[in-house]
């Protein structure tokens, strides 16, 4: 059973008024219009009490409209309040949905509104190595060799060649595959998957002559 709308609330109110009889209602009244409207009894009553409080506080109308329409529904979080709370949880420690939620005290469905609203977002940081004093000497010594010691220049590497190779996986331990309910998946064997072959290219590129 549904709220009923404000031109159902007027139409009640001018029901009763139409059948208003010696300072009430005919007995009965009500019991109509609980068929003729699908709500409940209470409900006609309280817009009836309303619609007379109202007339007697000298609202000619009777003000019978529904009350639900400024005042229902949850709030809405401040987004700005949520971002405030956010930021004193270190980020580290923002790498779950549930756990975010329960360092400050919303529901977890919030946070993903977050998300998909675009408030959130979701970046990956890899791990980097860490140079020691060592290698970045290493590294400084090696990039050194490059100078022309005559000219105190950095070499054009014109005459140089610079190889790389990439390796390639023949295949992988898990795989994923759409299916149909009456399919089954495909058989996978091997002798161990610690031992999958791959196959390497090298490649070397150098200034054309």
């Amino acid at each position: 059973m549904g709220n009923l709308t404000d031109i159902q609330r007027r139409a009640i109110v001018n029901d009763l008024l139409f059948s208003y009889r010696d300072g009430k209602p005919p007995h009965g009244t009500f019991a109509k219009l609980v068929e003729v409207y699908g709500c409940h009894w209470h409900s006609i009553k309280r817009i009836w009490d309303r619609y007379q409080k109202n007339v007697a506080q000298g609202i000619a109308d009777g003000a019978p409209e529904s009350r639900i329409k400024g005042n229902s529904g949850r709030k809405p979080y401040d987004r700005s309040k949520l971002a405030a709370k956010l930021k004193k949880v270190p980020v580290f420690q923002r790498r779950r949905v549930a756990a975010t939620a329960a360092r400050i005290g919303v529901s977890t469905s919030l946070i993903r509104s977050l998300v998909d609203e675009g408030y959130l977002t979701r970046r990956s940081r890899r791990i980097k190595p860490h140079l020691s004093d060592n290698n970045k000497i290493q590294r400084m010594q090696h990039t050194l060799t490059f100078i022309n010691e005559q000219t105190y220049q950095f070499e054009n590497m014109y005459g140089m060649i610079h190889i790389d190779e990439k390796w390639f996986n023949e295949d992988i331990d898990e795989r994923t595959f759409l299916v149909l309910p009456d399919e089954e998946l495909p058989e996978r064997h091997r002798q161990s998957k610690r031992f999958i072959p791959k196959t390497m290219f090298l490649a070397a590129v150098a200034r054309p002559r």
